[in-house]
Protein backbone atom coordinates (compact mmCIF):
# COMPACT_ATOMS: atom_id res chain seq x y z
CA UNK A 1 0.00 0.00 0.00
CA UNK A 2 1.42 3.22 -0.76
CA UNK A 3 2.28 5.83 2.26
CA UNK A 4 -0.91 8.28 1.62
CA UNK A 5 -2.71 5.47 0.93
CA UNK A 6 -1.70 3.76 4.78
CA UNK A 7 -2.42 7.64 6.15
CA UNK A 8 -5.63 7.85 4.84
CA UNK A 9 -6.30 4.38 6.04
CA UNK A 10 -5.14 5.01 9.15
CA UNK A 11 -7.52 7.73 10.26
CA UNK A 12 -10.34 5.52 9.68
CA UNK A 13 -8.56 2.50 11.02
CA UNK A 14 -7.40 3.76 14.36
CA UNK A 15 -7.67 1.81 17.32
CA UNK A 16 -9.39 -1.02 15.12
CA UNK A 17 -6.24 -3.20 14.32
CA UNK A 18 -5.22 -4.07 10.74
CA UNK A 19 -7.42 -3.57 7.70
CA UNK A 20 -10.06 -6.36 7.10
CA UNK A 21 -11.11 -8.31 3.97
CA UNK A 22 -14.28 -6.66 4.75
CA UNK A 23 -12.52 -2.94 4.52
CA UNK A 24 -11.00 -4.60 1.41
CA UNK A 25 -14.15 -5.35 -0.09
CA UNK A 26 -15.93 -1.80 1.20
CA UNK A 27 -13.00 0.08 -1.17
CA UNK A 28 -13.90 -1.90 -4.12
CA UNK A 29 -17.42 -1.49 -3.31
CA UNK A 30 -17.19 2.41 -3.15
CA UNK A 31 -14.72 2.75 -6.12
CA UNK A 32 -17.32 0.94 -8.41
CA UNK A 33 -20.12 2.36 -7.35
CA UNK A 34 -19.11 5.98 -7.04
CA UNK A 35 -18.34 5.80 -10.58
CA UNK A 36 -21.02 4.05 -12.20
CA UNK A 37 -23.82 5.71 -10.06
CA UNK A 38 -22.14 9.42 -9.29
CA UNK A 39 -20.58 9.99 -5.45
CA UNK A 40 -23.62 12.29 -4.69
CA UNK A 41 -26.02 9.46 -5.57
CA UNK A 42 -24.35 6.74 -3.11
CA UNK A 43 -25.35 6.08 0.48
CA UNK A 44 -23.53 4.12 3.04
CA UNK A 45 -26.55 1.72 2.95
CA UNK A 46 -25.98 1.54 -0.79
CA UNK A 47 -22.68 0.62 -0.09
CA UNK A 48 -23.86 -2.00 2.80
CA UNK A 49 -26.46 -3.62 0.43
CA UNK A 50 -23.61 -3.93 -2.38
CA UNK A 51 -21.31 -6.33 0.46
CA UNK A 52 -24.57 -8.37 2.15
CA UNK A 53 -23.87 -6.92 5.26
CA UNK A 54 -26.09 -4.20 7.46
CA UNK A 55 -25.00 -0.44 7.21
CA UNK A 56 -24.29 -0.22 11.18
CA UNK A 57 -21.43 -2.82 10.66
CA UNK A 58 -19.35 -0.39 7.98
CA UNK A 59 -19.23 2.09 10.06
CA UNK A 60 -16.71 0.17 12.49
CA UNK A 61 -14.30 0.63 9.63
CA UNK A 62 -15.05 4.00 8.26
CA UNK A 63 -16.58 7.25 9.29
CA UNK A 64 -18.53 7.49 6.26
CA UNK A 65 -18.78 7.74 2.87
CA UNK A 66 -16.18 10.82 2.79
CA UNK A 67 -13.74 9.37 4.36
CA UNK A 68 -14.06 6.70 1.35
CA UNK A 69 -13.62 9.23 -1.30
CA UNK A 70 -10.86 10.37 0.13
CA UNK A 71 -8.92 7.52 0.64
CA UNK A 72 -9.67 6.56 -2.79
CA UNK A 73 -8.15 9.55 -4.47
CA UNK A 74 -5.14 10.16 -2.51
CA UNK A 75 -4.04 6.46 -2.60
CA UNK A 76 -4.65 6.98 -6.77
CA UNK A 77 -2.69 10.11 -6.60
CA UNK A 78 0.14 8.73 -4.05
CA UNK A 79 0.33 5.88 -6.58
CA UNK A 80 0.70 7.60 -10.08
CA UNK A 81 3.11 10.05 -8.55
CA UNK A 82 5.38 7.08 -7.32
CA UNK A 83 5.50 5.68 -10.69
CA UNK A 84 5.69 8.65 -12.52
CA UNK A 85 8.69 9.36 -11.01
CA UNK A 86 10.61 6.13 -11.27
CA UNK A 87 9.97 6.32 -14.54
CA UNK A 88 10.97 10.19 -15.26
CA UNK A 89 14.73 8.92 -12.71
CA UNK A 90 15.02 5.63 -14.94
CA UNK A 91 15.27 7.71 -18.34
CA UNK A 92 18.79 8.37 -19.91
CA UNK A 93 17.93 12.34 -21.10
CA UNK A 94 16.34 15.08 -20.48
CA UNK A 95 14.45 14.61 -23.57
CA UNK A 96 12.93 11.08 -23.38
CA UNK A 97 11.18 12.14 -20.12
CA UNK A 98 7.73 13.51 -22.14
CA UNK A 99 7.42 10.14 -23.69
CA UNK A 100 8.53 8.64 -19.97
CA UNK A 101 5.83 10.67 -18.64
CA UNK A 102 2.94 9.40 -21.02
CA UNK A 103 4.04 6.19 -21.06
CA UNK A 104 3.30 5.70 -17.44
CA UNK A 105 0.08 7.51 -17.80
CA UNK A 106 -1.15 5.49 -20.19
CA UNK A 107 0.39 2.14 -18.62
CA UNK A 108 -1.55 3.04 -15.19
CA UNK A 109 -4.94 4.02 -16.91
CA UNK A 110 -4.57 0.42 -18.34
CA UNK A 111 -5.03 -0.97 -15.10
CA UNK A 112 -6.96 2.18 -13.30
CA UNK A 113 -9.36 3.78 -15.50
CA UNK A 114 -12.01 3.75 -12.58
CA UNK A 115 -9.86 5.64 -10.12
CA UNK A 116 -8.73 7.91 -12.74
CA UNK A 117 -12.44 8.18 -14.13
CA UNK A 118 -13.46 9.09 -9.97
CA UNK A 119 -10.22 11.22 -9.09
CA UNK A 120 -11.39 13.63 -12.11
CA UNK A 121 -14.91 13.61 -10.53
CA UNK A 122 -14.62 13.48 -7.13
CA UNK A 123 -11.97 16.32 -6.38
CA UNK A 124 -14.40 18.98 -7.26
CA UNK A 125 -17.60 17.48 -4.39
CA UNK A 126 -14.80 17.86 -1.99
CA UNK A 127 -14.81 20.57 0.71
CA UNK A 128 -11.93 23.03 0.14
CA UNK A 129 -10.38 22.03 3.88
CA UNK A 130 -11.02 18.51 3.03
CA UNK A 131 -9.08 18.24 -0.34
CA UNK A 132 -5.81 20.24 0.87
CA UNK A 133 -3.59 17.05 0.70
CA UNK A 134 -5.25 15.94 -2.34
CA UNK A 135 -4.26 19.16 -3.73
CA UNK A 136 -0.81 18.88 -2.54
CA UNK A 137 -0.43 15.43 -4.41
CA UNK A 138 -2.02 17.03 -7.61
CA UNK A 139 0.35 19.83 -7.28
CA UNK A 140 3.31 17.45 -6.80
CA UNK A 141 2.35 15.56 -9.92
CA UNK A 142 1.95 18.67 -12.29
CA UNK A 143 5.23 20.11 -10.84
CA UNK A 144 7.10 16.93 -12.41
CA UNK A 145 5.49 17.54 -16.17
CA UNK A 146 6.61 21.51 -15.84
CA UNK A 147 10.27 20.06 -15.14
CA UNK A 148 10.05 17.29 -18.22
CA UNK A 149 8.61 20.55 -20.18
CA UNK A 150 11.26 22.74 -19.08
CA UNK A 151 14.05 20.29 -20.59
CA UNK A 152 12.47 20.72 -24.04
CA UNK A 153 13.42 23.53 -26.60
CA UNK A 154 9.78 24.70 -26.24
CA UNK A 155 8.41 28.51 -27.89
CA UNK A 156 8.98 30.62 -25.18
CA UNK A 157 5.86 32.03 -25.92
CA UNK A 158 4.34 28.75 -24.27
CA UNK A 159 4.93 28.89 -20.54
CA UNK A 160 5.38 25.49 -18.91
CA UNK A 161 2.90 25.92 -16.36
CA UNK A 162 0.21 26.84 -18.48
CA UNK A 163 1.20 23.63 -20.92
CA UNK A 164 1.49 21.40 -18.57
CA UNK A 165 -2.21 22.12 -17.62
CA UNK A 166 -3.39 21.89 -21.06
CA UNK A 167 -1.71 18.46 -20.99
CA UNK A 168 -3.05 17.14 -18.31
CA UNK A 169 -5.99 18.33 -19.02
CA UNK A 170 -6.28 16.58 -22.62
CA UNK A 171 -5.46 13.19 -20.63
CA UNK A 172 -8.45 13.90 -18.31
CA UNK A 173 -10.78 14.72 -20.89
CA UNK A 174 -9.65 11.85 -22.75
CA UNK A 175 -11.89 9.57 -20.38
CA UNK A 176 -14.43 10.61 -21.49
CA UNK A 177 -14.17 11.19 -24.84
CA UNK A 178 -12.36 7.87 -25.52
CA UNK A 179 -10.05 9.22 -27.75
CA UNK A 180 -7.54 6.19 -28.32
CA UNK A 181 -4.67 5.88 -26.38
CA UNK A 182 -1.97 5.58 -28.62
CA UNK A 183 -3.56 8.14 -31.05
CA UNK A 184 -3.48 10.50 -28.55
CA UNK A 185 0.21 10.04 -27.40
CA UNK A 186 1.12 10.66 -30.59
CA UNK A 187 -1.09 13.42 -31.05
CA UNK A 188 0.42 15.25 -27.54
CA UNK A 189 4.28 14.26 -28.93
CA UNK A 190 3.33 15.84 -32.26
CA UNK A 191 1.50 18.78 -30.65
CA UNK A 192 4.76 19.72 -28.73
CA UNK A 193 7.24 18.98 -31.16
CA UNK A 194 5.70 21.43 -33.71
CA UNK A 195 5.73 24.34 -30.44
CA UNK A 196 9.39 23.69 -30.14
CA UNK A 197 11.76 26.46 -31.16
CA UNK A 198 13.47 26.19 -34.48
CA UNK A 199 16.91 25.07 -34.64
CA UNK A 200 19.30 27.85 -35.69
CA UNK A 201 20.60 26.87 -39.83
CA UNK A 202 24.21 26.68 -40.40
CA UNK A 203 25.77 29.77 -41.86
Amino acid sequence: MSSVTALGAASADAGRGLRTPLRERLDQAALKLFVTRGYQAVSMRDLARCLGVQPGSLYYHVQGKEELLIELLEGTLTELLYLTRRALRDQASPGAGLPAFLRTYFDFKAEHEDELRLLAQGIPLLPAEVSADIQVLREAYLAELVQVLQCLPLDASAPCDDLARLLLGALSGQLYWQAPDRELQGFLLQALHAKSRPRSSPS
